[in-house]
């Protein structure tokens, strides 16, 4: 019965919003079934195999906020259970997540609504420079989010730029990198002063962070590296960026407004905003995110507290590489949780075991 090939396909999933990078693997012949998922969902029970049926396994890396969830889904057409991983490694691309997510115990992601930055004109004025400032209007991705402050609930990575009107009726734009509910593997902050005629001094804190480089740039051209920068700007508005690789392979970008002819025509990078979180967090590194499809209905483990559940992760190898050569990995694993129907307040529990194929890059 098992003597043919099983396809899995990359696909998107039916509730998220997010982005997906489609991939195709197909998987050789074997006498036994591959990947399969089986328990309980509330009073009923399932069993889902790929191959048999007409069932089919899927495996995709979704984007969410500008990070990776890497995912799988095996269907039925009428029963589906998906399973996705948050990347951990949001400022560390090269780290392999597959070797550290195999000696994880993960838990389930939150889709709290409680705020992760405050992005606060206030803030801003309380540094150098910054008690000039008038308004800001806050935009995040490209969309207006706030006049002088303005929250994010969500994880992710975001651009957040910010329309700068000063005291005196002038105007500047400053737009940096803010990364929300995730842990840092490093960060800095730039320090920098005008003197007369332009001369600009700037440099690194880094936080007690290791460096092993430093570059800077104003309005995109290179300019100097080092820790230190010493040159000279002119008249009028600029835009003061430095990129910094660490020594844990951790490279950050940031950038902060500069004026050659008033010093008060400034602002500071954004970085008080990722360490000045409005309440404590559980950041969502590796964390598990669940969604059901059944008989048409949909439900997600993001909308319950799934603070008491489980999810153990007793196997993860690779498999094979899919069409594109991205890597799947097959992981075995126990799930005892709780999920909400979507667009209702109604609870069910589910609890199953499984063989589950993963996209991991």
């Amino acid at each position: 019965m098992w003597g043919r090939k099983i396809v899995v396909l990359s696909t998107l999933s039916l509730l998220s919003l997010t982005a997906c990078k489609k991939d195709i693997v197909e998987i050789p012949e074997a006498n036994d079934p591959v990947f399969r998922t089986s328990g309980t969902m509330g009073a009923e029970t399932f069993e889902i195999v790929a191959g048999d049926n007409g069932a089919y396994m899927h495996t995709m890396t979704l984007v969410e906020n500008n990070v990776d969830v890497f995912s799988g889904r095996i269907s039925d057409g009428t029963f589906s259970v998906e399973m996705g991983i948050y990347d951990g490694n949001v400022d560390m691309p090269a780290v392999q997540p597959a070797l550290l997510i195999g000696n994880l115990s993960p838990s389930f992601s939150l889709d709290s609504e409680q705020p992760l930055i405050k992005l606060s004109k206030a803030e801003l004025a309380s540094m150098a420079a910054g008690q000039y400032i008038d308004q800001i209007e806050w935009f995040v991705n490209g969309d207006f989010v706030g006049l002088n402050e303005a929250v994010i609930t969500r994880p992710g990575k975001y651009e957040v730029c910010a329309e700068i009107m000063y005291l005196d009726g002038a105007t500047a734009s400053l737009c940096n990198e803010i990364i929300a509910g995730y842990e840092l593997s490093a960060n800095y902050m730039i320090d920098f002063s005008i003197a007369e005629a332009g001369a600009l001094t700037a440099s690194i804190d880094n936080m007690g962070n290791e460096m092993s480089a430093v570059k800077w740039f104003v309005d995109g051209d290179e300019i100097w590296s080092g820790e230190f920068c010493q040159t000279s700007v002119t008249a009028g508005p600029h835009i003061l960026t430095s990129e910094v690789r660490f020594v844990n392979g951790v490279t950050r970008r940031k950038s902060a407004l500069i004026d050659g002819s008033n010093w008060q025509h400034a602002c500071n990078d954004f970085t008080i905003f990722e360490f000045q979180a409005p309440t404590p967090i559980d950041a969502r590194d590796f964390n598990v995110r669940l969604l059901i499809e059944r008989n048409g209905k949909q439900y997600s483990s993001e909308l319950v507290n799934n603070e008491n559940s489980s999810v153990s992760i007793t196997g993860i190898e690779y498999y094979d590489d899919n069409a594109n050569g991205n890597p799947v990995y097959k992981i075995s694993a126990d799930v005892d949780a709780m999920v909400r129907e979507v667009g209702t307040m109604k609870n069910v529990p589910v609890s199953f075991s499984t063989i589950f194929g993963i996209e991991i890059k």
